[in-house]
């Protein structure tokens, strides 16, 4: 089985590099997922995740938008890191690419698979969390907000930045676990889970300029 590595806010910390760092090799071959956002692999979030993997000597980084690339692309790359963005519109397109199969067999064939907020939160099995501190996010008005369910954990990220962000952000999350009869667990930026088989491990690290 591969590896499942959900962050915040992407390989932000010393700590989430280095664990990145230790398992990319010089011929690794990178796929970035840009179909959470409008600008697509114009937007801040894949260029930058595109200069790391760089920095780490990777030499194979591309960029692929399920919207309008065949899924299937994904069994030449050894690492698929889902970018952050709109996680309604990455789901959306997830299952009109009819993507959800192709990642749960590139898990079983040991890809690494990662994600940046929304693109974490789709690796889940819920997302509604979404639904209820950002509803305007919504406008391909879905209403599923079932994950790819490639693991157990449902991660709410940039918890650490709540209190700006949301209004009774605590409340909405309690409210959110209730009514779906989940468990959210919250995520700050600089902090990462990895998930090997049944070991889970949280990555604790400081925000940093990378």
């Amino acid at each position: 089985m591969g590896k499942i590595i959900l962050t915040s806010n992407g390989i932000d910390s010393n700590e989430i590099y280095n664990l990145f760092k230790s398992f990319i090799k010089d011929d690794f071959k990178i796929a970035i997922i840009t179909t959470a956002k409008d600008e697509k692999e114009n937007a801040n979030g894949p260029q930058k995740a595109k200069r790391i993997f760089l920095k780490m000597g990777a030499k194979t980084i591309d960029f692929i938008d399920l919207e309008y690339d065949d899924p299937k692309l994904l069994f030449q790359y050894n690492l698929v890191y889902l970018d952050g963005g709109s996680p309604f519109r990455l789901m959306y397109w997830i299952r009109q690419s009819k993507s959800e199969g192709v990642f749960k067999k590139l898990l079983k064939e040991n890809t690494f698979i990662a994600g940046r907020s929304a693109g974490s939160m789709v690796c889940g099995e819920n997302f509604s969390i979404c639904n209820y501190l950002t509803p305007e996010m919504n406008t391909l008005k879905i209403t599923d907000f079932t994950g790819m369910g490639l693991c157990k954990i449902n991660i709410c990220p940039h918890c650490n930045n709540f209190p700006k962000m949301y209004e009774n952000c605590e409340n909405k999350l309690l409210e959110c676990q209730s009514d779906n009869d989940i468990f959210i667990t919250k995520l700050n930026d600089g902090q990462a889970i990895l998930i090997d088989n049944s070991t889970v491990t949280k990555i604790e690290g400081k925000v940093l300029e990378m």
